[in-house]
């Protein structure tokens, strides 16, 4: 939530609210981000990354499969840091060009000994995820212009809309996103009807799923692929 929205629910000053926020951040019950905070997810924080890409294997598996189709004729891609995303890799053509803010995936390209040109963006790195997410050049971002990019959600409202928990990550998918012919969210259907703290929703894009979900929202063009 926001620092603004916590104040009215409140009805306590701004100075009250920020000091309630130090002291739960303290006590590792939420964490502060630019202009509110967000509740740990006590089990999610206490899982490595290897344990979350494991997480929904399958799902991911056959998301990677059925999202794969958007590689053909791009030459300039985006792929995101959503753990998802390193399933696409058993599918990624030879001689294509990628970006992307994922450690992870910037080795696992390189263990594949795929014949790609893979672009690892520079800044600052978020140890849970193992992604850059506060740039160096954000003006070198917003001048790239993507064929395809693969984005990764950690909610995904009833709505469409499409949120993560930090506020700096969201911003990259939001610049990508921009500059991409198309977007392409590959997310599992356990992230349905929820929502998170930064809303980085594009006005058109293509959701690929594991399983059949109603998403309906007339200010946005959203076309849903799932695996039957």
């Amino acid at each position: 939530m926001s620092s603004q929205d916590l104040k009215n629910e409140l009805s306590v000053s701004h100075m009250s609210i920020i000091r309630y926020l130090n002291e739960l951040e303290r006590e590792n019950f939420l964490k502060r981000e630019h202009g509110g905070a967000v509740i740990i997810d006590r089990e999610l924080s206490e899982t490595d990354f290897q344990n979350r890409v494991d997480l929904h294997k399958e799902d991911k598996k056959i998301i990677a499969k059925r999202a794969s189709k958007f590689f053909e004729g791009a030459k300039n891609i985006y792929i995101d840091s959503g753990t998802t995303c390193l399933y696409l890799l058993e599918y990624l053509p030879k001689d294509i060009n990628i970006y992307t803010n994922s450690i992870a995936l910037a080795f696992k390209v390189t263990d594949y000994s795929l014949d790609n040109n893979i672009h690892l963006l520079g800044g600052n790195i978020k140890a849970s995820t193992k992604a850059i997410i506060d740039l160096d050049n954000f003006e070198f971002l917003e001048k790239i212009k993507f064929d395809v990019s693969f984005i990764g959600a950690n909610a995904i409202s009833s709505n469409g809309n499409l949120t993560t928990p930090d506020h700096k990550e969201g911003l990259i998918k939001k610049i990508v996103s921009f500059n991409s012919k198309k977007v392409v969210v590959v997310a599992d259907s356990n992230k349905y009807n929820k929502s998170d703290f930064y809303d980085f929703t594009p006005k058109k894009y293509f959701l690929v799923t594991d399983k059949k979900i109603d998403i309906r929202n007339k200010n946005l063009n959203i076309e849903v692929i799932y695996e039957d």
